[in-house]
């Protein structure tokens, strides 16, 4: 399996625009990995996760092959991974194949809305709705969708997907697990790959829908002790936000001695 981080910041950026925070000054001298785009990720070059309004900017920066993207999972239904305008951009292609949403309960009953307006939209999708710890089936990929612990009203969900023996949890948009949502991992089986929510960076302190990184680490041990990570395992930082107090560079420092990656906007991992 392979992942591409097509974004790797939270809703605003970074450097986020107009700010002067210390992290925004030093990511902007800094250029290169320390730039972000809102948070966004293909999975083997056919699944994409969440479609935001950085979406046609992705596709062109990294040359992406869109006719091979035939699906999209929406995590929640927040601006930065939700944007309904640009997610019926195909109603204007000639002869598509369909793209196929699938979202939880306050993304489907939103998009289901929005592209029922849209008479030049038919036949271009599919909407399907899905639900927390309900396994569902893609071509030859098994889901699970888990509960995130994030805002309600968004009807968040994390995402883990089988393939071919390997297993991977795409966990942005979240805090803390709950003891619900590990109890599923942990009957999905051993993961190969985890994308972890570190949104505060090195801030000291517990953040309730995101992660810091003293929370992740505290997270990858629930998940060590039940089985869910373990030996070769591979574990990536992602959607990083500008009050983190900590650029690309700054979390590279701090994971050294440990075998977390941090992501950048373009990386691509395959397991």
């Amino acid at each position: 399996m392979k992942i591409k981080y097509l974004g790797t910041s939270a809703h605003e950026g970074l450097p986020a625009p107009f700010c002067k925070c210390p992290t925004c000054q030093r990511a902007r001298l800094l250029g290169e990995r320390n730039f972000r785009s809102r948070s966004q990720a293909l999975v083997d070059d056919k699944i994409l996760i969440d479609f935001n309004a950085d979406t046609f900017m992705h596709f062109m920066r990294y040359k992406t092959d869109t006719l091979k993207i035939r699906y999209c999972l929406i995590t929640h239904t927040h601006g930065d991974h939700f944007y309904l305008d640009d997610m019926s951009i195909a109603r204007y292609a000639v002869d598509p194949e369909p793209l196929h949403f699938y979202a939880g309960q306050d993304g489907y009953d939103k998009a289901k809305s929005s592209f029922a307006a849209l008479e030049n939209f038919r036949n271009k999708y599919t909407l399907t709705k899905v639900s927390a710890y309900e396994r569902f089936g893609i071509e030859d990929y098994e889901v699970l969708p888990v509960k995130a612990t994030h805002d309600p009203k968004t009807s968040p969900l994390n995402y883990a997907f089988a393939r071919g023996g390997k297993r991977m949890l795409y966990a942005h948009d979240t805090g803390n697990f709950s003891d619900e949502t590990v109890s599923a991992l942990r009957d999905f089986g051993k993961l190969d790959f985890v994308s972890m929510d570190c949104a505060g960076g090195l801030l000291d302190t517990t953040w309730g829908w995101h992660m810091t990184f003293g929370q992740v680490k505290t997270q990858l041990e629930i998940l060590r002790k039940n089985g869910v990570v373990g030996d070769g395992t591979i574990v990536c930082l992602s959607h990083f936000a500008h009050i983190s107090d900590a650029t690309y560079d700054d979390m590279v420092n701090a994971c050294r001695g440990t075998d977390i990656l941090v992501a950048y906007d373009g990386m691509e991992i395959e397991f």
